[in-house]
Formats: structure tokens, C-alpha cells, sequence
């Protein structure tokens, strides 16, 4: 089953309050992001606008616990600096062959 996955950061990037460990866990976000690119679970994804708001990130999973172990799994999301939305996907009726 796909997801759309909205990852959107709990703080304001740029200001005082940016965390000092963020340009770290964001490196191990990527490195996880391209780990799960290379399993086939992530198949596609966009940045919202400038990097640092957010990204859209398409996904592959067994069921919706299995897609919540993979977002949790985002160091980002460990270390509670990321908010998350989660819509799973199915096909669009309006698109499907129509039987006869």
C-alpha cells in the first residue's frame, strides 16, 4: 500500500531556537531517507517549498503500522523536531478500467 507522508518542522528553522544538533540529524535523516529509497519502501520525494519547511515524501508499506515504524525510524522524528501527516493512497476510481 502507498502513503503520502507531510513531514513539517516543530521549530523555527533560521532563529535562535534552531536545536544545535539539527544540521547533524538532519545528515542521518538523509542517509536513512536514501537507505529506505534503496529497500524500495521510499519511492518518491519533494521538498515543501525551501528545504528547511518540510518535505512530501511518497512511500511502500505492508499495512499502517508498518508505515508508522518507518516514520519513527526518521532521526528527526526521534528526536521529536518533526511533526507528521499520513494519508494512505488508493486508486483513483475516476481512473480505473471499467468493467463491463
Amino acid at each position: 500500500m502507498q502513503y503520502l507522508v507531510i513531514f513539517t518542522p516543530k521549530q523555527k528553522f533560521g532563529s535562535d531556537e534552531m536545536p544545535s544538533d539539527f544540521p547533524q540529524l538532519l545528515l542521518k535523516e538523509e542517509a536513512r531517507a536514501k537507505d529506505l529509497y534503496m529497500q524500495g519502501l521510499l519511492r518518491q520525494s519533494w521538498v515543501l517549498g525551501k528545504r528547511d519547511h518540510g518535505a512530501a515524501v511518497l512511500f511502500e508499506a505492508e499495512s499502517p503500522k508498518h508505515m508508522q515504524e518507518i516514520i519513527d525510524s526518521f532521526p528527526l522524528i526521534e528526536a521529536d523536531y518533526s511533526n507528521t501527516q499520513v494519508f494512505p493512497l488508493a486508486p483513483d476510481p475516476a481512473f480505473a478500467e471499467k468493467s463491463r
